[in-house]
């Protein structure tokens, strides 16, 4: 539902989720996601919250709750739960691109180009991974958009599924240009 832009029907489903598996963490954490993708972002906060109180180590949780925090103007607490995030994991590799784009939002440029360096450790390590995804969420950090667009066509060249869930609140900074609706339409999504 999310990826053809029906929200409302994708709020309901990962409710109805929860109500029938209400201790599962997956479950709890799609609920919060749904509701931070839709920009319900006090909803999502509340959930992820929820989430954590069952595993306060869930890394998904706590990197959704991060830019939760981040999308509520509470930048330090944002920073604070992607840093946990990495510690959770034990990568300090990790949430690279989330911190990037926060960093670059706020002007913290030598922890952004930290960011960007451990982004490159982790593309070395880990070949078999894309990281356009991260690329262009930094780059988007950076108001770099020409950039941030190369690397969505890069990533729908190369089939990379997440993509189809570009409508969310996240990407929201690049939904007015007109890049954007091309991209929906090759996707043969719907645009409204």
């Amino acid at each position: 539902m999310l990826a053809i832009g029906n929200n409302k029907k994708a709020v309901m489903e990962a409710e109805k989720a929860l109500e029938i598996d209400p201790l599962s963490i997956p479950i709890n954490t799609s609920v919060a996601e749904t509701y931070a993708h839709c920009g319900m972002f006090e909803q999502a906060k509340e959930q992820f919250l929820k989430t954590l109180e069952l595993d306060h180590n869930f890394r998904s949780a706590l990197n959704g709750l991060g830019w939760t925090y981040y999308f509520l103007g509470e930048h330090d607490l944002a920073i604070e739960r992607l840093k946990q995030s990495q510690d959770s994991s034990g990568d300090a590799l990790k949430s690279s691109a989330a911190l990037g784009y926060i960093y670059a939002k706020l002007g913290m440029n030598s922890e952004l180009e930290h960011c960007l360096e451990k982004l490159e450790e982790r593309k070395k390590k880990e070949k078999d991974i894309s990281f356009l995804f991260d690329y262009a969420i930094i780059n988007m950090g950076m108001k770099n958009y020409n950039k941030a667009f190369e690397y969505l066509d890069l990533a729908y060249n190369e089939k990379i599924g997440g993509l189809i869930f570009i409508r969310g609140r996240y990407w929201k900074e690049l939904q007015d240009d007109p890049r954007f609706k091309k991209l929906i339409l090759r996707m043969n999504l719907p645009y409204d």
